[in-house]
């Protein structure tokens, strides 16, 4: 089963993927292939239902039911720095768990671990936090409903 980063990546993904970015379902199965661990019942929902609209013709291409793994425009270097944010965002979780405030200096901090600025690494910690928490809203809503 999943660790603990690796269930907050998870959830990342989901709030991610529930947020519009459709390609965010390929990285949580690839996390979950690479690790020999079941996909979570949201992913395969969504794999599921996108297959569907392929087999049934509903959809021209793979891009609009699964979303393009880069957006025109997309400038590679910006992306490729990008892909530091969910390991950001765990190590400023960690430094928080372990009673750091989360402030100015801890973005300066984490930043220069990462080879990021202060900026850089407080929009990352803003955006992953608001997708995580995004994610775990709708989970708690439909554990709601279901009771």
């Amino acid at each position: 089963m999943p660790q603990a980063d690796d269930q907050l990546m998870l959830e990342a993904y989901e709030g991610s993927y529930e947020a519009g970015n459709k390609f965010s379902l390929f990285s949580a199965i690839d996390l979950c292939a690479r690790n020999g661990w079941p996909l979570p019942t949201w992913a395969a929902d969504a794999f599921s239902h996108g297959v569907k609209r392929i087999r049934r013709y509903e959809t021209a291409s793979l891009d609009e039911v699964f979303g393009k793994p880069r957006s025109k425009g997309t400038h590679i270097d910006d992306a490729r720095l990008w892909l530091k944010a969910p390991n950001v965002y765990l190590r400023i979780r960690a430094l928080s768990d372990s009673g750091q405030p989360i402030n100015a200096e801890l973005f300066e901090r984490v930043g220069k671990e990462f080879g990021v600025s202060r900026t850089v690494c407080q929009r990352m910690w803003v955006q992953l936090k608001e997708r995580h928490g995004a994610s775990k809203r709708k989970r708690s809503s439909k554990a709601a409903k279901t009771k």
